[in-house]
């Protein structure tokens, strides 16, 4: 059986998605992040994702989100090989 492969949500390309198994923030933006919807084990599907430092939108419990793109660095997903 294939182990999942763990990357950063900023290098997710569009239309991919993965589960987050990581989040390396400081306690007040995880807890901002959890009241998103972000949160370890939630499904992220990237909607639109474009070239150099633009925004990411991702659909997270069903919630649209536009994240900046180093804030996505910093969340890891793990998605099926």
């Amino acid at each position: 059986m294939n182990q999942p492969v763990t990357l950063a949500l900023s290098d997710l390309g569009k239309g991919k998605h993965g589960m987050v198994s990581a989040i390396d923030f400081e306690l007040p933006v995880q807890q901002r992040l959890r009241h998103l919807g972000i949160q370890l084990g939630e499904q992220v599907t990237v909607i639109r994702s474009s070239v150099a430092n633009s925004p990411l939108m991702v659909r997270i419990n069903g919630a649209y989100l536009m994240m900046r793109r180093q804030d996505a660095q910093h969340i890891q997903v793990a998605i099926a090989s």
